[in-house]
């Protein structure tokens, strides 16, 4: 039993407070693209589709003109890995209890592929953002994503940190376009594609030059 109660001061506790911290950053998203779409409405509201949708507590919607980003919260807590903790500098080694962090994942898709529920249609991870028992953070993505917001020692997430990570996903994702599949991937296709198309809509995705080392994660 010892050792179980030294899992509970340590482990367990780290993990509730990190999920705690992560619910509250998760509302600070919704609240951010909340401002964010009021913001653009000013100017662009006749124009072209912008709203907010909270869908749960867990996923939340924002959609500016032909681009969404989907925002999700993960239910658990995650050990970051040794490698990770090492490009962080010291701070996992004078706070090792600060290791499980919550999980926040920002997705972009074609707005249509939500609105006409086009379930093969392929989207993209644009970042994830970690947040630890002492609410600091770091996010791991692409492009500004990926170096504006390593220095996990100093940051810690609030509403205007939330703003600036949703400005700058949006940011990346309106600057991906539609890719065309090339003639000869496509010079051969079954009846039954043909028909589960008209079923289902035409599958299309969009295309970054790069990738994650681990953008298989589901």
């Amino acid at each position: 039993m010892k050792e179980i109660h030294e899992l509970i001061a340590t482990n367990v506790k780290s993990k509730i407070k990190a999920l705690e911290n992560g619910a509250k950053a998760f509302e600070n998203i919704c609240e951010a693209m909340e401002v964010i779409v009021a913001d653009l409405k000013i100017k662009y509201q006749h124009d072209f589709n912008i709203e907010f949708y909270k869908k749960s507590k867990y996923e939340a919607i924002l959609t500016v003109a032909d681009d969404t980003l989907l925002c999700t919260l993960h239910t658990n807590a995650f050990k970051i890995d040794e490698v990770l903790q090492k490009n962080m500098g010291p701070y996992f080694e004078e706070h090792p209890d600060s290791v499980f962090c919550s999980k926040i994942r920002i997705y972009n898709f074609l707005t249509d592929s939500l609105k006409l529920n086009r379930q093969q249609d392929t989207g993209l991870l644009l970042g994830r953002i970690f947040i630890d028992q002492r609410n600091r953070f770091f996010v791991e993505g692409k492009k500004q994503l990926g170096f504006k917001y390593n220095d996990i020692q100093s940051q810690e997430f609030t509403l205007e940190t939330a703003k600036n990570i949703l400005i700058d996903a949006l940011t990346i994702a309106m600057n991906i376009e539609i890719f065309i599949p090339s003639m000869e991937s496509m010079n051969q296709v079954s009846l039954q594609e043909i028909q589960d198309q008209h079923s289902n809509g035409f599958s299309v995705g969009k295309k970054l030059g790069f990738r994650f080392s681990n953008d298989s994660e589901k």
